[in-house]
């Protein structure tokens, strides 16, 4: 999936069963970001709420960014987690 789609990909009836599960978004960068879904605006904006980042390696620390807003065209995959948020 190209970086540009990974947001409008996803049809409407999986993003509202997605609404506060927490999802894992990788972006154009190499950093990925971990947080609960709050919302997709109309431009394909994904807000996430309880947000962490870190950079490519898991050697990285977390870092705490709370709410963030993730533009669509930045996301490159979007994978719903099991497991709860990491503290």
């Amino acid at each position: 999936m190209s970086s540009s789609s990974a947001a409008a990909a996803a049809s409407p009836d999986l993003l509202s069963s997605l609404l506060h599960k927490p999802l894992r978004i990788t972006l154009t960068d190499g950093r990925y970001i971990i947080g609960r879904l709050y919302c997709i605006d109309d431009k394909k904006n994904i807000i996430l709420r309880n947000a962490v980042e870190r950079r490519e390696k898991e050697t990285t620390p977390l870092r705490n960014i709370g709410m963030v807003m993730v533009p669509g065209k930045d996301a490159v995959k979007i994978e719903g987690l099991k497991k709860d948020l990491p503290q």
